[in-house]
């Protein structure tokens, strides 16, 4: 087999790989249009460059020039709300691959009762760190919760009675939660992975009543 076939033979598998995977995206964005129609939020297609939202700051990604997709706004449970999704790119070894990652995201008008942390799923590498000096916020009083989740913030004192009895177990029901307070907002994540149009409604449900539980702290 000649060099120009296999070439040739190569381009055309890319261009239709291409082409599902762009039809794959569409099918999602118009069930994740009607799941947000269904619940009285606008969507639209593309929202602004990620690295142009304030309160995503910490997300270390390299797609931060590009816009954010499947942005859906409107009024959730009496309250504004900001759903979107960027792209996380994972790298093993010779490969990069883009990860779709959904995001829930709710100002705060008590932003300054607040305080600003960082809550994510503890992993090895975290305990590691951890031992090797790497500074967390212990809940030695809840060992079940702290062997879960690593919460990062300045504040320390503050931080801890903002995970009263009802948020830590509904954190420790499902253990994938990462959430974020800054510059005036809570963005909520289940896990680094996108939300199917199926489990919309119940992301935004899950989510709104974490916000919710940590404003009356």
């Amino acid at each position: 087999m000649s060099t120009t076939l296999i070439i040739a033979i190569a381009v055309v598998i890319a261009l239709a790989a291409a082409a599902i995977v762009t039809q794959r995206e569409r099918r999602y964005g118009a069930s994740l249009r009607e799941a947000a129609r269904a619940l009285g939020l606008d969507y639209q297609p593309k929202g602004p460059p990620l690295g142009d939202i304030a309160f995503m700051n910490h997300v270390a990604t390299r797609w931060r020039r590009r816009a954010v997709r499947h942005s859906i706004r409107g009024t959730y449970d009496g309250n504004e709300l900001w759903f979107f999704e960027y792209g996380e790119i994972r790298s093993t070894g010779r490969s990069h691959h883009v990860h779709p990652v959904s995001v829930a995201a709710f100002p705060i008008e008590r932003a300054n009762a607040v305080p600003g942390f960082h809550l994510r799923p503890e992993h090895l590498a975290d305990r590691i760190l951890h031992r090797l000096g790497r500074a967390e916020i212990d809940f030695a009083h809840r060992p079940e919760f702290s062997r879960a989740y690593v919460v990062r913030g300045d504040s320390e004192d503050a931080i801890r009675r903002l995970f009263t009895d009802e948020l830590v177990g509904v954190l420790l029901q499902d253990r994938r939660w990462m959430l974020d307070v800054e510059n005036g907002w809570l963005v909520a994540r289940r896990g680094r992975r996108r939300v199917r149009p199926g489990d919309f409604g119940v992301f935004l449900r899950e989510a709104a009543r974490l916000r919710g539980l940590i404003l009356a702290a």
